[in-house]
Parts: structure tokens; C-alpha cells; sequence
């Protein structure tokens, strides 16, 4: 294999091909190596991890990045690496892309049907001189309640003692090296006792199924070719944009990686979000086609399949035959900072009324022409021109956005945003499987499902300092029983038909019930 040896103002279908080969090769190396493994030990699992989530990553990553779905292909178990407070970052991550990175992982595993996170971090970090904010036993609740909650199989704490040398000297350990024993050890014990507990219905669960989708494109990365080097974050940007518009509803969403949707595996879901797919393959092009026509919703963003899977440009875009199935063209496109929107999508039952919403886009201003008689615009720019176009074809519907409002939303989080994130859920009839109110306290915690064959797992993470009592409702047939599982004790029950329970959230606690079918 010979790789591009320069860049070049033509063709760079050579350097796609590369990356391609590049992450091939890591997937084969470790499926060579998984193989070697199992011919002498077949009882105990091959496993693998990766440093951090594709999501963080690109293709331009110098020693080779590899990509979370061929690898999970490639060994019995395949994970991540979680690091929330490490003093490599700028700042701890977020809850938002914390969520958003075990959501991607996840759904990269459900082709082994589960992942393990093969690190956890235990302490405080340090690269050299830099440390990191000090790691506390209700981060060590949070993150390891939230690992579980979407099915990992496995947690390996990282590491019990902290490092003895090298650059990361004196850090990242559950214990201090004097063999003191530190609060975070022991509540990260007595979570694990817990786990342990209920670990045959841990293994048989999985969490709530999801009716939408984002779509997950690493080829996006390469527009332009090796002397691009693509918008610096447009693809991370855009996918967690996406995804905290679901998170804070408490929808369940997958990552769908674009060599499943070119497969045809998008019959389960009700919405696929396709956030700056600047390079689209045709193949993948014509499962939205087929996607929209037998029924499903699609939002997608500006200059959709702008290039096809050899860089080349394509005639109209949005490219390869999805003009005819968003009902539009571009007629022209200017580069934005910030591109206003406003929404003016006419309110009714089926699509979610609401009063109108203002949001901003990113990057592109991108001007749309209605195409077909089935289409109408339903948001503008400033200057009058066309921002969003609602089409019906075939038995499914579809919205196209001249902007990237993924990327925008990521950067500067909106409440106009957010309303129009409700109008597509209430377009998309997608809802929470749990519903929550809350007795004492304000705002919506987070709020997680597992369910298996013995019943259901309900996990809320109360974020803030203090106490929150909360009530959901228990939809379906009535339940048996539900047990707290951090008390063994059975939680008060309301209502006259007894579907309601209430539980009390400690500050930065996590509730978990266990509820018996």
C-alpha cells in the first residue's frame, strides 16, 4: 500500500483511501491479535480499549486514529478509556459531552452487544506539572452510575495506587501511595458491592431503546484532503450539539455510524439526525433515500453530500440524488460566524406547535430554493432567504438547514434551539420511556432505564447541592414490586393504581429502583 506522498490542489482520492487503509489496518491488527489470544485461552474474553472515543478523534490524528465500530468488530469486547477531569484537558468535561462520549461508545459496541470502559479515572490527574481538579467520591458515584446505565459490561477503575513515576507521577490513583485509604475508595467500594448484587441482572439488561439516531460520518473529516485538514471540531461540534437537545429531554439516542447506514440498519428508528455530512457516499445517500420513502424523518444540515466518497464534487447539492429528497437545491453559500435562524414552521398537531424560535447557525449561510411541490419553507435568514425546508416524499418527511445549528447550539447552548429541538421531537413523536416530576427542587435530572427479563433499573443523577424528592411513573402493566437498591428498602408507592413511586435524591447523589415485573 503506498500512501500520498504530498498534497496536491486536484484529486485527493488517493489520501481518503489512505485514511480508510489506515484504519483497516488497525481493526485487522487487532482481530489478528484477539485470534492469537483465543487459540491458546478460549475460556476468558479478548478486550481491547481505546485512549478516548472516536467522537474526540479524526482521521488526521499522525499515529493513526481508529474508528470504534471496526474495532469493536474486531475483538470480544471493545471500550474506552473515561477521564473526566484530566489535566491533559482545558477543563473537566461536561456532564453534556461526558453523556455524549458513553452514548458513542455504546452504540459502537451493539455489535457485541455490550463495551467495556477498560479506564476509569480513580484521582486527580497529572501530566508533568499540571494537575488536574481533585476527583471526589460523588464524581466517582456520577461516572461510574452512568457507565452502567448504558449497559458497559465491565468497569476497570484506574488504577488503585497512583502512579509511582514518570510524567504522571503521583496521580490518577483511588488510594494514596502511603496505602491511605481515601473517601472515593470507599464509596467507589460500596458501589461496587451494589453492582456486584445485582450483577446477573446487570449482564441481561440493556438500556431503553432508542427511536432516534445521529448519524456518525468520519469522512466528513476529509473534505479538501490532506491540506485541509476540515473545520477544526465541525464534526465533534455538530454531534454533541445534537445529542444535548436529547439528553436534556431524557429521549434515548444512538450514534449511527455511517458503514450501518450504508447496510440498510435504520429500520428501527423514527428520526435520523445528519449533522455536516460534507462527504457522503452514494451508497449511504441512497439509504436515506429508502430510509425517507419507507416512512422515516430526517433533519439534515447544510451542503449535505457536497462530495461523494472519491472527493469529488457533486452537481447539485445537496448531492447525490437528495435534492429530490428534500425537496430542495442550493442556490448559494457564505461563510458565518454565527448564522441567525428564524423558525416559522407552521405550527399543528402532527409536526408540534409552538410559538415561533430564533437560533443560531454556524459556518455556512447557505441559501435554498424549494424544488418540488411537496416542500415548503419553514425558517429564514435575516435577509429573507430560505433557511429550512419541510418536504414529504414518499411515506416519510424530511427537514433540510442551510447552517450547522448542531455546532452552533455546542458552542453557545440556546433556548431558541432548544425549541426547535422540541418541535422536531413532537415532529419525530418521539418521547421519554420515563416520565419524571419532581416534588422539591427545580429544573429535569438525568434520568436512565435498563431493562431486563426480571424487570426494569431506574437510576437519577441529582447534579446539584441539594436534596431533590422525584416522582416518575411507572407506564405498562403493573409492576410487582420496586426496591431501592442502595437501601433494600421499598420506596413509597402513590397514586390510586399504585404506578407512581417517590424517591428522595441526596445532593450529588445518585437513585437507583429496581422495579419487578
Amino acid at each position: 500500500m503506498e500512501p500520498p506522498r504530498f498534497g496536491t490542489i486536484l484529486s485527493y482520492s488517493d489520501f481518503i483511501d489512505w485514511k480508510d487503509f489506515i484504519s483497516d489496518k488497525l481493526a485487522d491488527d487487532l482481530r489478528e491479535r484477539a485470534e492469537a489470544v483465543k487459540k491458546v485461552d478460549t475460556a476468558h474474553p479478548a478486550t481491547s480499549h481505546a485512549a478516548v472515543p472516536a467522537i474526540f478523534t479524526s482521521p488526521f490524528g499522525g499515529d493513526g486514529t481508529p474508528d470504534d465500530w471496526k474495532m469493536a468488530a474486531s475483538a470480544d469486547y471493545y471500550g474506552t478509556s473515561i477521564y473526566p477531569k484530566h489535566s491533559s484537558s482545558a477543563a473537566p468535561w461536561s456532564t453534556v459531552r461526558r453523556a455524549g462520549s458513553l452514548d458513542f461508545i455504546r452504540s459502537s459496541g451493539k455489535i457485541r452487544n455490550g463495551f467495556y470502559i477498560g479506564e476509569l479515572q480513580a484521582g486527580f490527574g497529572t501530566t508533568g506539572v499540571k494537575v488536574s481538579d481533585p476527583v471526589t467520591p460523588e464524581d466517582l458515584e456520577d461516572w461510574l452510575w452512568s457507565v452502567l446505565m448504558r449497559g458497559a459490561r465491565s468497569v476497570s477503575i484506574y488504577a488503585y495506587y497512583p502512579m509511582s513515576s514518570g510524567y504522571e507521577s503521583g496521580g490518577y490513583g483511588l488510594i494514596e501511595l502511603d496505602g491511605n485509604i481515601t473517601p472515593r475508595a470507599r464509596r467507589a467500594g460500596t458501589i461496587a458491592s451494589v453492582f456486584n448484587k445485582h450483577a446477573e441482572f446487570l449482564l441481561q439488561s440493556s438500556p431503553a431503546r432508542a427511536e432516534a439516531a445521529i448519524l456518525y460520518n468520519p469522512a466528513a473529516h476529509l473534505v479538501g484532503g490532506e491540506q485541509s485538514g476540515g473545520i477544526r471540531g465541525g464534526v465533534r461540534d455538530s454531534l454533541f450539539g445534537y445529542y444535548r437537545a436529547f439528553f436534556e429531554r431524557n429521549i434515548p439516542v444512538d450514534f449511527v455510524h455511517v458503514m450501518e447506514l450504508e447496510k440498510g440498519d435504520w429500520g428501527k428508528y423514527k428520526l435520523l439526525i445528519v449533522p455536516y455530512a460534507l462527504m457522503l457516499s452514494s451508497k449511504a445517500a441512497e439509504e436515506i433515500e429508502r430510509y425517507v420513502s419507507s416512512g422515516g424523518r430526517v433533519l439534515a444540515e447544510a451542503r449535505t453530500a457536497w462530495n461523494n466518497e472519491r472527493g469529488w464534487a457533486t452537481p447539485i447539492v445537496p448531492g447525490g440524488g437528495l435534492d429530490r429528497v428534500f425537496g430542495c437545491r442550493e442556490v448559494e453559500v457564505r461563510p458565518r460566524t454565527k448564522a441567525a435562524v428564524r423558525l416559522k414552521w407552521p405550527g399543528g398537531q402532527e409536526q408540534g406547535a409552538g410559538a415561533a424560535a430564533e437560533f443560531a447557525g454556524a459556518i455556512y449561510e447557505e441559501t435554498l430554493r424549494v424544488t418540488a411541490n411537496t416542500a415548503q419553507p419553514v425558517a429564514q435568514y435575516k435577509d429573507g432567504g430560505t433557511a429550512m425546508v419541510l418536504n414529504k416524499y414518499g411515506k416519510g418527511e424530511t427537514l433540510f438547514l442551510g447552517t450547522f445549528a448542531g455546532a452552533a447550539n455546542e458552542a453557545e447552548p440556546s433556548q431558541g434551539f432548544a425549541n426547535f429541538m422540541d418541535r422536531v421531537s413532537g415532529w419525530a413523536q418521539l418521547e421519554a420511556p420515563i416520565k419524571v416530576r419532581l416534588k422539591t427542587g427545580s429544573g429535569v435530572p438525568e434520568v436512565r432505564l435498563l431493562e431486563g427479563p426480571a424487570g426494569k433499573l431506574v437510576a437519577v443523577f441529582n447534579r446539584d447541592a441539594t436534596p431533590v424528592d422525584f416522582v416518575f411513573n411507572l407506564a405498562g402493566p403493573s409492576p410487582a414490586g420496586s426496591v431501592d437498591v442502595w437501601t433494600e428498602e421499598t420506596p413509597a408507592r402513590l397514586g390510586t393504581d399504585g404506578r407512581e413511586v417517590t424517591v428522595r435524591v441526596p445532593a450529588r447523589r445518585v437513585a437507583a429502583v429496581f422495579i419487578k415485573n
